[in-house]
């Protein structure tokens, strides 16, 4: 396993990937991510241009400081997650801040993990994502997860939908959610609103 440290201080030209030295940016570090490998952030807000999407492999992104480290992309055109994780036997993300991108467009979901064997989300916070009506058909989430895995002392909190679901956590599958607090949570027109939901057919 490799760790790459990531600072928004940093430098992706002359930084190496290590505490001392760390890069700037998520799309070096994804330049070089491997199967097992994690990403660690130092405090402070990261700007990453696209969805951060993590396919058929294991691996792990870690704040250094709890909730001391904040994703908000700038927009998301490959998914409509800030963090995607599909199709893994493993994967960890523990202690970020996640804030919907700045051009909001599609960006509807915090964290998804889909088929995910063994996934944990802890001690994440989840917040201020609104979904226009221009996001037809899909529903709002804050943490998404099927499979098997555990989301724990996460929060969700100051979410506004205009479309049919907002969930603030929603898992289908075998995962276990302990103790999250889902707050600030509103809808209108017909819109549905669960704080924590299990199961049940949903698009995302």
């Amino acid at each position: 396993m490799r760790i790459w440290w990531l600072d928004p201080n940093g430098s992706d030209l002359t930084g190496n990937g290590t505490y001392d030295t760390p890069y700037q940016t998520f799309a070096k570090a994804l330049t070089l991510f491997a199967s097992g490998d994690q990403i660690r952030l130092k405090d402070g807000t990261y700007h990453p241009t696209d969805a951060l999407i993590f396919d058929s492999v294991e691996g792990s992104i870690f704040a250094d400081t709890p909730l001391g480290a904040t994703i908000q992309p700038t927009g998301v055109a490959s998914a409509p997650a800030v963090i995607r994780v599909s199709n893994s036997e493993r994967f960890s993300i523990v202690g970020v801040n996640i804030l919907q991108a700045q051009n909001p467009t599609n960006n509807t979901i915090g964290i998804h993990g889909a088929d995910v064997t063994n996934f944990l989300v802890y001690t994440c916070d989840v917040s201020a994502f609104a979904a226009p009506s221009a996001v037809a058909g899909l529903a709002t989430v804050g943490i998404a997860v099927s499979g098997y895995g555990r989301v724990e002392d996460c929060s969700v909190h100051d979410m506004v939908t205009e479309e049919e679901f907002l969930y603030g956590i929603y898992a289908a599958g075998n995962v276990d959610i302990i103790g999250c607090t889902v707050y600030s949570l509103s809808g209108t027109g017909t819109a549905n609103v669960l704080g924590i939901s299990h199961g049940g057919p949903i698009t995302i």
